[in-house]
């Protein structure tokens, strides 16, 4: 296992812990987080103040959040996980899963990137 992907799984623990903190550790400050269009209201988090933000409303909506990988690749420079995604309302208790991609450009164990590209 490379640094960047041992750091990619460290990152998931984290925030499937809701260590927000930690998963901020993980991403450079100058993070740029892509959300998928086909989602309402999807963005693009700049930075570790919009990330945060991005997060923790993320958390309000979803009671529990579980991401787990599947498998993750390299793609050239970057690595393209494949996720198992748990999400649990918050209020309703309506259980959602899914199967997704991110792809991810980490640079000496920071991401500097991420889309997330929807339905795997």
């Amino acid at each position: 296992m490379t640094r960047n992907e041992r750091a990619l799984r460290e990152g998931y623990e984290a925030f499937n812990r809701r260590d927000i903190d930690t998963v901020l550790a993980f991403l450079h400050p100058e993070i740029e987080w892509i959300e998928p269009q086909q989602l309402p209201g999807a963005r693009t988090a700049r930075g570790h103040a919009e990330v945060r933000e991005l997060l923790s409303e993320l958390f309000e909506v979803w009671g529990t959040s579980r991401y787990q990988p599947e498998s993750i690749e390299q793609d050239g420079e970057d690595l393209v996980a494949t996720l198992r995604v748990t999400h649990r309302g918050q209020e309703s208790g309506v259980v959602v899963v899914a199967l997704l991609k991110h792809r991810w450009t980490i640079r000496e164990g920071r991401a500097t990137r991420l889309e997330q590209l929807g339905d795997a």
